[in-house]
C-alpha cells in the first residue's frame, strides 16, 4: 500500500531504494538541477510511478492503456516514457511530472518528492 502523507511516502520510498543505490552520476536538464551526489538515475520516481500504475490497473483499464495515457498527456516520446518507467532517465522535468500526477491521480508534490529522493532539485521559475 502506498502511503498517503508526504513524510511517510518519502520514508517508504527511501527504504525501497536503499538497496538499489549505485554509483551513477546524475545529470540535470533545463527544468531540473540534480544535486552533485551520485544516485541511481530516477529509481525512486520510477518505482512510485510503476506502483501507481499497478494500483490503477483493472479489468477496464490495462497497464498499456495507462502508459499510453501518460505518453499522450505528457507530450513525451513513447521511448522516453518507457525509459522513465524503467528508471533509466535522469531527473524528470516538472512538465513531465505534472501530467503524470494527473493521470495517476496523485499529487504533483508526491511525485516531485520521489524525484527529489533521487537527488533532483526543482527551482521555481
Amino acid at each position: 500500500m502506498i502511503p498517503t502523507d508526504l513524510d511517510s511516502l518519502i520514508k517508504s520510498v527511501r527504504r525501497l531504494t536503499d538497496s538499489v543505490r549505485a554509483a551513477s552520476p546524475a545529470i540535470g536538464n533545463s527544468s531540473c538541477r540534480c544535486s552533485p551526489r551520485r544516485v541511481t538515475k530516477s529509481a525512486t520516481f520510477a518505482t512510485l510511478v510503476n506502483e501507481e500504475i499497478s494500483r490503477l490497473v483493472s479489468a477496464e483499464r490495462s497497464r498499456d492503456s495507462i502508459v499510453s495515457e501518460l505518453t499522450r498527456e505528457s507530450g513525451s516520446d513513447p521511448d522516453l516514457v518507457g525509459a522513465i518507467l524503467r528508471g533509466e532517465t535522469d531527473c524528470p522535468d516538472i512538465e513531465t511530472i505534472r501530467p503524470f500526477a494527473r493521470v495517476l491521480g496523485q499529487s504533483t508534490e508526491v511525485l516531485r518528492a520521489a524525484a527529489e529522493v533521487d537527488g533532483c532539485e526543482y527551482v521555481e521559475t
